[in-house]
């Protein structure tokens, strides 16, 4: 459950978030009470290689690569 705003756009999409348009309490409800509903519909396989991007390793690979890309 994210506010649909800034840098999260970058790292969360429609499959693995539940965005909120407005930072007020009816809209974060709201939110919830759709997350709460829609729950089960989230793919764990596409959630784990979602989150895998943004590993320690994968973080680590793509700084060497672009290292040495630039030497």
């Amino acid at each position: 459950i994210a506010y649909k705003a800034g840098g999260v756009l970058e790292t969360l999409d429609e499959k693995s978030a539940v965005f909120f348009q407005s930072p007020t309490v009816g809209a974060l409800i709201a939110a919830v009470q759709e997350f709460c509903s829609r729950a089960e519909t989230f793919e764990r396989d596409y959630l784990t290689q979602r989150a895998a991007m943004f590993s320690r390793k994968n973080f680590v690979n793509q700084m060497q690569q672009h290292i040495q890309s630039i030497f």
